[in-house]
């Protein structure tokens, strides 16, 4: 995956993320893209669409190993 924005994480409880991580959020399969204090973009595979998952939402996604 690449980014325009140097490598980041941030967490809000127990969640994580890196710029690159492969996820899953309701119907939305993609990678992390853009990671900010409130909110992460979830660029869709094959496609240049991203979504905004804003910090409320964090907990329903979901990291998929290997992918």
């Amino acid at each position: 995956m690449v980014s325009n924005v140097p490598p980041k994480s941030v967490s809000s409880g127990q969640t994580v993320f890196l710029v690159g991580d492969h996820v899953v959020w309701k119907h939305i399969d993609g990678h992390v893209y853009f990671i900010d204090d409130d909110y992460i973009t979830i660029c869709v595979k094959g496609s240049q669409c991203c979504v905004l998952c804003y910090r409320e939402n964090w907990k329903e996604v979901i990291h998929q190993e290997g992918k």
